[in-house]
């Protein structure tokens, strides 16, 4: 139990006077103490303000707080914010005890300050792999979309394929239905056309099969009398059990299906009836 004694001009008491008293002291133990307290201090001509700490001292970012109960006032409370240093300063304990309780607690700061770090670190290492395993399952996804889609591009490409090689014909001047019209005349009726292939600006290359070898032969004769026609060259003849494949080179002459062409192109035309 503590009193100070102020002269009313100045902020600081005048004198202080401490004495013991348990911190469970009953309101009768407490009583001599005061009055004991009051006559050290001199208190008969000043009026008298008490004052009891009405709860443990909070620890908040400005300081320690002491909430105090003010006796013989209504609804007396006063909170008394005093900063760590002023208490450390104010400390009243043996010096090196004083000392060794800030190392103590500066420590103790310092771990706490590593267990949350820590403690930051396994978060966000949690994060991460919440967000790498949300991120794998997006690609897993993505991919079956992509695979889904496969057939489609797969089409799209070859439309377009299609529609670049025509638009070659279209720029070259090559005539390769009116290549076909003038060897398809003379063909023997036993010649089946599996595959025919326009390259260059008058080349046509036919892979035919027939029943009857002297047909393939009649057949080159035939186009080596067509008027458009510059040379004829029978290739590959392989003869099988019921048929013989074989593969004719036309090339026609020049300027024989319109203008010169300026660039150019090929296009293979596969199956044909006989």
């Amino acid at each position: 139990m503590t009193a100070l004694r102020f002269d009313g001009v100045h902020e600081l008491p005048e004198r202080v006077v401490s004495r013991p008293l348990r911190i469970d002291a009953s309101d009768d133990e407490a009583r001599p103490v005061r009055e004991r307290l009051l006559a050290a201090i001199d208190a008969s001509d000043r009026p008298v303000r008490e004052m009891r700490v009405t709860s443990a001292p909070e620890q908040r970012a400005q300081g320690t707080t002491f909430v105090l109960g003010v006796n013989g006032e209504e609804g007396g409370s006063l909170e008394v914010v005093i900063p760590a240093s002023e208490c450390w300063g104010m400390d009243v304990r043996d010096a090196s005890f004083v000392a060794q309780q800030r190392r103590r607690l500066g420590f103790d700061l310092i771990l706490w300050r590593v267990v949350q770090g820590a403690a930051a670190a396994v978060a966000l290492l949690l994060l991460g792999e919440l967000l790498m395993l949300g991120g794998r399952g997006y690609a897993g996804w993505l991919a079956q979309k992509i695979e889904k889609q496969a057939p489609v591009v797969a089409s799209l490409e070859d439309r377009h394929t299609v529609a670049n090689r025509l638009a070659d014909f279209g720029r070259s001047g090559l005539s390769p239905f009116s290549m076909l019209r003038t060897v398809w005349g003379p063909k023997p009726e036993s010649v089946y056309f599996t595959r025919t292939t326009a390259e260059g600006r008058n080349n046509l290359t036919i892979d035919a099969t027939t029943r009857d070898v002297a047909d393939a032969n009649a057949f080159e004769a035939a186009l080596k009398g067509l008027p458009e026609v510059e040379t004829v060259e029978l290739r590959n003849m392989r003869p099988r059990e019921d048929e013989t494949t074989f593969s004719v080179v036309v090339k026609f002459k020049e300027g024989s299906f319109g203008r010169v062409p300026t660039s150019t192109a090929s296009l293979a035309i596969s199956g044909g009836g006989s």
